[in-house]
């Protein structure tokens, strides 16, 4: 096997350690942070995995147990193996002030039989005065529709991957929690790695969500702690036949890996789940047979090389617990020979204000005649000026940009109009989906955000995406790290990448941005993997499709062109040479084209 070279995306971290580090409690950075917060009735905790979510909640659900008067604490769960997580921990041997214990009967995910009987188990915790239980979310769903919302007042209600919740009425743990807000007698504490979903549906109505105060522990904060971890490289490989065959060519059987085959009712499945990993194994080399205690595969290749493979893919109960609990067997934790291969299915800162505390702005200091770029090496924090960026105004504006920006990235770059638009419309003004677009995608997730606000939120958002591709593309195929010692790495491409860039704009500013196509940077990696012919055909589709202006694009593209009024004291014309200010002007005829229409109507 020949592995191919894929364009990849590398980050260098610090490996501090500081993520793992206990303080005289017992408690990581993160659930520091947490604790903190613990007074709050709701509170939403977004952190990466493996960042000490579980032993957080343990904290704050003790002290709403001990000493914020909560009767008892329900722990949801998505699915049963993750009840392990909740297990009993001496959190007192640390330095905290009592110790985790969930007696057997009361931790649900490993109690026998079907949802009907754990509902009764759940309706005998209610009435008993012990304090912790743990379930899953389906239990805890059918008890709620069984019992109703009533019968867990004065309860703490933790919701562990909070984002299988949606705001969607058909999403029944998101409408029972909407009941239980509504009622006010629960406290609630959801946590998360990602607060959003693929699916583009929200997890909370605006109005729900604005009662959660949020802690928010980012990925850079949780990776650059690591002890060991010095660089993180995300590959992307296309391709247009069958997965199955291609995935054969990135597979590199010399590193550990794990490997997500589509889901069978996706359109990349053949439908035939076990085959599809057979034929990955018998690619591999010499099956040699099933490890009776592990229950993994064993295959031979021909460097004399013994894979160890392990099959969460097959159905079997039997076969499945037995591989699933050789992964976790804490005999193994450190033997880095264990398993070499796991198959699996489904498995900025604003403003322009002056310098901020606990920044560097590089080896000059602050500049108060320049855009300047500051950075925590600890935190991940960015400070970067903006001239006419706007400032939010309202609390629940000025938290959406401290923490929300990344949900609205990811909406913004899964949109399909915008994915389309953005790589393979030739004529595409990039203020289309940098102001229209996103803008649209604002007002839907906050409709009851003043416009100013959502404008400045925009702005924001916009300027964190395109200015990490603007760094991107000025660090490419330079090396910066030839005369730095390692310790000292942390992230340096990215940080000489925006101040490069900020000094060869010279003026860095919003409508600069704006004129940014923030998927340049994808359709650069797409052009690496695809052939010119492939990637002609697709432009050719998406631009067929492309309709010149719908209703609600001519009404956004009119409230831009009133903005244009007021700072340049004219409407954008058609006969503009600047396409942005044309394509302003075309929304207002549009809309007057239709308000004529309509009189016409009227007068027959």
């Amino acid at each position: 096997m020949n592995p191919k070279a894929v364009p990849s995306v590398s980050v260098t971290y610090a490996h501090t350690g500081r993520s793992t580090r206990l303080n005289e409690l017992g408690m990581r950075p993160m659930q520091e942070r947490a604790y903190a917060q613990r007074g709050e009735p709701y509170l939403l905790i977004k952190s990466p995995p493996a960042s000490g979510k579980s032993r957080a909640l343990m904290f704050i659900a003790l002290d709403k147990l001990h000493r914020q008067g909560l009767k008892q604490a329900i722990i949801v769960v998505p699915e049963k193996s993750i009840g392990a997580s909740f297990n009993d921990e001496p959190l007192s041997e640390f330095g905290f002030f009592t110790d985790w214990r969930v007696p057997p009967k009361w931790n649900l995910c490993n109690a026998p039989g079907e949802d009907g009987g754990k509902i009764k188990s759940v309706r005998a915790f209610l009435d008993s005065t012990d304090q912790i239980l743990v379930c899953t979310h389906a239990t805890f769903r059918f008890a709620v529709d069984q019992f109703g919302v009533a019968a867990f007042d004065e309860r703490l209600i933790a919701v562990d991957e909070f984002h299988h919740v949606s705001a969607n009425p058909d999403n029944k743990l998101g409408a029972h929690l909407g009941q239980f807000i509504a009622r006010n007698r629960v406290h609630i504490v959801a946590m998360t790695g990602s607060y959003f979903r693929g699916d583009a549906e929200a997890v909370l109505g605006p109005e729900d969500e604005a009662r959660f105060e949020s802690v928010t522990y980012t990925y850079y904060e949780q990776l650059n702690g690591y002890q060991y971890l010095k660089q993180l490289d995300i590959g992307y490989y296309f391709y247009s036949g069958a997965y199955a065959e291609d995935i054969l060519k990135v597979l590199n059987p010399d590193e550990k890996t794990i490997i997500h085959i589509p889901h069978v009712n996706s359109r990349e499945s053949t439908k035939d789940k076990i085959r599809e990993v057979e034929h990955l194994i018998e690619a591999l080399g010499e099956w040699q047979g099933i490890d009776p205690t592990t229950g993994f595969h064993t295959v031979h290749r021909a460097d004399g090389r013994v894979l160890r493979i392990a099959d969460l893919v097959d159905d079997d109960p039997a076969k499945r617990e037995r591989v699933a609990a050789a992964l976790k067997a804490p005999a193994h934790k450190h033997n880095r020979d264990h398993v070499d291969i796991i198959i699996a299915l489904g498995m900025a800162k604003e403003g322009s204000s002056g310098p901020q505390e606990g920044l560097d702005y590089g080896p000059g200091g602050y500049d108060p005649t320049i855009n300047n770029v500051g950075v925590n090496d600890d935190t991940g924090e960015y400070h970067i000026e903006i001239r006419g960026l706007a400032s939010p105004q309202s609390p629940e504006a000025q938290r959406v940009c401290r923490e929300d920006l990344n949900e609205l990235i990811a909406a913004f770059v899964q949109d399909k109009p915008c994915i389309e638009r953005g790589l393979f419309d030739e004529h595409l003004m990039p203020a289309e989906l940098t102001q229209l677009r996103l803008g649209t995608i604002i007002q839907n997730k906050y409709p009851t955000m003043a416009d100013k606000d959502r404008e400045a939120v925009r702005q924001h958002a916009i300027a964190a995406l395109n200015l990490t591709q603007q760094a991107k593309a000025v660090t490419a195929g330079e090396d910066l790290t030839t005369d730095t010692p390692p310790g000292e790495r942390l992230n340096t491409a990215f940080i000489y990448g925006v101040r490069q860039y900020v000094t060869n704009v010279r003026d860095l500013n919003i409508d600069l941005i704006d004129r940014i196509n923030p998927f340049g940077e994808a359709y650069a990696i797409l052009s690496k993997a695809m052939s010119e012919q492939r990637l002609h055909e697709i432009q050719a589709l998406i631009t067929a499709k492309r309709l010149d202006v719908s209703l609600d694009e001519a009404r956004e593209l009119a409230q831009r062109a009133l903005v244009f009024k007021r700072e340049r004291g004219r409407l954008p014309t058609l006969n503009s040479p600047d396409p942005w200010e044309q394509r302003m002007a075309q929304g207002i005829a549009f809309l007057q084209r239709k308000t004529r229409e309509a009189e016409r109507e009227r007068s027959v």
